[in-house]
């Protein structure tokens, strides 16, 4: 072991002459970081691309991952996350990092505040802009000089996957530190959907397809599109503006792909005399129906993992407190590539973090009033026991809804009914004592430390919403139920996760509904981790719920 600053670091760290010093605030490594670090760097020295960091609130994931970056003696590296606090939380623990936003964050150097860096009219390195001269100095251009140059660049997930395959920026990198690495399926979702633009749709006087249509009906039907695109493009592209040329151009790209996938799925039905797999909502895609335009959304991403995602690093950092399962994980990210799983404890006290199984009611759909009487009355007999803040945990605004009504507390409530609501009833819960909140999704992004919450109860456990066409037809397919389990466990876990964020945080989880207790505990306990396993307690007496 080697001490510098004071901080105890595993043998043989490395320490590049153009890095910077680690900040002030990192006085001595906890000796779950010192390990960690150790064994993910073996891991990649063995030859191994991909390291799996599972990792619980209070392990200190980010510093572990500037750590493994400069034991690896690389001078700049790629940290992604999906959360813009997250960019900018990690930019002020590291000062030296530098974020990098979509152009659309910037303003120009003359453009007033109508115009941003997305309104870019240059269409080549060497081409002027008219809203920046000279272009270098443009405040996009400058951050991402700035982040391309610096030993962390920072960006959001979502800008990650856009910058790599539309642009030659930050790619390929020697390692990718990729944080809530358990929202990249969600993250390579959103990037492999396929859309018509409505602006498009109208220079293309464009009829979209009826409801219900076959899969060789729509792919006749993007192919006429692709058609249409081009030639309306050979007439007059030069007539729009340099952005939305570009994006014209992409959007005929894109629906050529899109339209040789689909009939690969069509081909594939005629192979196996599948009657059904021609029908829009089978095989790899998916169609959320709208008037006004065609979506697409593919109901895998596997297919996307190596040209959109993994090519792009030479290795991989993927942290995160709800990994489940690595191999999971790796099979739904199409990951090709060697990997392993580094699996770090608590550091929290058990005792201050018990998740007590309390299975009052069998909380579904078709639940019967004697099942909504007992949720109801078990809520109410633990917040009575608990007289500090409350945070339930719903799933649905309408199960929220009714809580509210059937519990009848005496406390002050809050709740919200969409999410431009959410950010405003927090702030209230939190500026009042005894406030209890039921909350349909906060589950993540929600940090409820000291007095913030004295206890949570999952009032039902959060399986993916089956009426979601995409989730319907995931579940379907080869290893579609591992998938199921494993999102439902990670929502738990996350949900469990809210209240105990520091040593001293004493903030027991109460899970009400028997569906958890039955279809997920009983049947999948071992895929939780180690951490959470601990915590439970099967045996509790819960007689008082319901007295």
């Amino acid at each position: 072991m080697t001490t510098t600053r004071g901080l105890v670091l595993p043998k043989g760290t490395a320490r590049p002459a153009y890095d910077h010093p680690l900040p002030t605030w990192v006085e001595a490594l906890r000796e779950h970081q010192v390990e960690a670090v150790r064994e993910i760097i073996e891991h990649f020295r063995s030859g191994v691309d991909v390291v799996f960091l599972d990792a619980p609130v209070g392990a200190g994931k980010t510093l572990i991952g500037e750590l493994v970056r400069r034991e690896l003696g690389i001078d700049h590296a790629v940290y992604i996350c999906s959360d813009r606090q997250l960019q900018d939380q990690f930019a002020r623990d590291f000062e030296y990092a530098r974020v990098l936003k979509g152009r659309a964050n910037y303003p120009t150097m003359r453009g007033g505040r109508a115009v941003t860096a997305d309104d870019c009219t240059s269409e080549g390195a060497d081409d002027a802009c008219m809203w920046c001269d000279p272009k270098h100095e443009c405040p996009y251009q400058v951050a991402k000089a700035q982040a391309a140059a610096a030993p962390v660049a920072v960006l959001n997930t979502s800008y990650f996957l856009h910058v790599t395959n539309y642009t030659r920026a930050f790619t390929p990198n020697d390692l990718v530190i990729a944080d809530e690495a358990d929202l990249l399926e969600d993250a390579l979702l959103g990037f492999s959907e396929y859309e018509v633009p409505t602006w498009i749709g109208k220079r293309l006087q464009l009829e979209y397809p009826k409801k219900g249509v076959r899969k060789p009906t729509l792919v006749k039907w993007l192919n006429d599109v692709a058609d249409r695109a081009s030639a309306w493009l050979s007439e007059h592209a030069q007539r729009l503006e340099p952005k939305d040329r570009r994006k014209f151009y992409s959007f005929l790209a894109e629906t050529k792909v899109v339209a040789r996938q689909l009939e690969r799925d069509v081909l594939a039905a005629a192979k196996h005399e599948d009657d059904n797999s021609d029908e829009p909502d089978s095989g790899h895609w998916v169609r959320e129906y709208d008037t006004r335009t065609l979506k697409l959304l593919p109901v895998v991403v596997s297919q996307y993992g190596t040209k959109h995602l993994w090519r792009h690093g030479r290795r991989w950092l993927l942290m995160s407190g709800t990994i489940i399962s690595s191999d999971e994980m790796a099979d739904s990210l199409g990951l090709p590539l060697d990997y392993a799983t580094v699996a770090i404890p608590s550091p929290f006290p058990v005792e201050n973090r018990r998740i007590i199984l309390a299975p009052v009611a069998n909380v579904t759909a078709k639940a019967s009033d004697e099942d909504k009487a007992r949720l109801a009355l078990a809520i109410r007999r633990i917040v009575e026991r608990h007289p500090g803040r409350v945070l339930v945990h719903t799933v649905s605004y309408r199960l929220a809804d009714e809580l509210i009504r059937a519990t009848n507390l005496d406390r002050p409530v809050f709740t919200y009914r969409n999410a431009n609501e959410k950010a405003k009833a927090l702030a209230e819960y939190l500026r009042t004592p005894g406030a209890v909140m039921f909350a349909p999704s906060m589950d993540r992004g929600v940090d409820l430390k000291g007095d913030a919450c004295e206890c949570q109860i999952i009032a039902k456990c959060p399986f993916p919403y089956l009426g979601d066409k995409r989730i319907s037809a995931r579940l379907r397919l080869p290893n579609g139920q591992t998938w199921y389990t494993v999102k439902t466990i990670r929502d738990i876990v996350q949900m469990t996760g809210r209240g105990v964020r520091t040593p001293t945080d004493v903030c027991p989880t109460y899970i009400l509904d028997q569906q958890f207790t039955r279809n997920i505990w009983a049947r999948s306990k071992l895929l939780f981790p180690q951490y959470f396993r601990e915590a439970v307690d099967e045996r509790a007496d819960i007689r008082w719920m319901l007295a």
